[in-house]
C-alpha cells in the first residue's frame, strides 16, 4: 500500500443558524439543514453533502473506465434514493451521535452494452474512492485551535 498525502484546500465558515459556508479550492457551496431539522434550507445538508460525493464519485469512476475501455455506455446515472441514519448512545457531553449506517445506490446504464460489461461496471462503481473510504473507515486526526 503506498500512501501519499494531497492538500485539500477545503475550509468550513460557521455563518449564522445551520448554515456554513464550504470554500473547495475555487468552488463553494452553502450547507444547511432542511426546515424539519430546525435549519433554513438554503443548501444540502452535511450528509446529503457525502451522499453526494458519494453518487458523483460512482458516476464519474463509471464514465472513466467505459470510455477507456471503449464500451458504448450513453448515459450513466446513479440515485440515492433512501439510507439508514442510526443514533447511538455515547458518554461525554454529546449523549448521543447520529451516523449513516446504510445506503441505497441504484445505477441506471443506457446504451447497448453486454451483461459481462455492465457486471464489470458494477464492480467498478463497488470500487470508487468514496465507496472504499466508507465501508473501510478513515483515521481523522483533529486539533481544536483558540483564536484571540
Amino acid at each position: 500500500m503506498t500512501t501519499r498525502q494531497i492538500a485539500a484546500n477545503v475550509s468550513a465558515r460557521h455563518v449564522v443558524r445551520d448554515q456554513v459556508q464550504v470554500e473547495m479550492g475555487r468552488h463553494s457551496m452553502l450547507i444547511d439543514h432542511p426546515v424539519e431539522m430546525d435549519g433554513d434550507d438554503l443548501g444540502p445538508s452535511p450528509v446529503v453533502t457525502l451522499l453526494a460525493a458519494l453518487a458523483g464519485c460512482k458516476a464519474v469512476t463509471v464514465a472513466r473506465y467505459a470510455r477507456r475501455k471503449g464500451y458504448p455506455v450513453e448515459s450513466i446515472e446513479v440515485r440515492i434514493p433512501t439510507f439508514d441514519l442510526d443514533h447511538d448512545r455515547i458518554d461525554g457531553p454529546v449523549h448521543a451521535v447520529l451516523r449513516v449506517s446504510g445506503v441505497e445506490a441504484v445505477i441506471e446504464l443506457k446504451g447497448p452494452i453486454t451483461e459481462e460489461q455492465r457486471q464489470e461496471l458494477e464492480a467498478v462503481a463497488d470500487s470508487c474512492p468514496v465507496t472504499e473510504t466508507l465501508r473501510r473507515g478513515v483515521a481523522i486526526e483533529q486539533r481544536v485551535l483558540l483564536r484571540e
